[in-house]
């Protein structure tokens, strides 16, 4: 969500969204109820528990953002690609990041 998300979104998803982002004790009803395949989350959030709980894996990260996936019927062949790549996700960059 943008800064515009209050003139766009419904009260209910941006108190959804929040719950999710501040990993509230409602979230993991939040990420049960809508269908994921990807969640992408600021790195700073606190819910890498959270989705690890709820089934996704990390795929990425950076100081802009982490990358996160759930194995459903629509990502499952995208990551087992990625695992049978023998490639792994980057870590978190200790460098700046070239555009802040």
């Amino acid at each position: 969500m943008d800064q515009r998300y209050d003139s766009v979104y419904p009260r209910k998803i941006i108190d959804e969204y929040l719950s999710v982002a501040f990993a509230r004790p409602e979230a993991t009803r939040v990420l049960k109820s809508y269908p994921h395949d990807f969640l992408l989350v600021l790195p700073e959030a606190k819910v890498e528990a959270l989705l690890e709980e709820a089934g996704a894996k990390r795929l990425f990260g950076d100081q802009a953002a982490v990358l996160y996936a759930f194995t459903t019927e629509r990502t499952a062949e995208i990551l087992a690609k990625l695992e049978n790549s023998g490639l792994s996700p980057p870590q978190r960059l200790t460098e700046p990041p070239l555009f802040p």
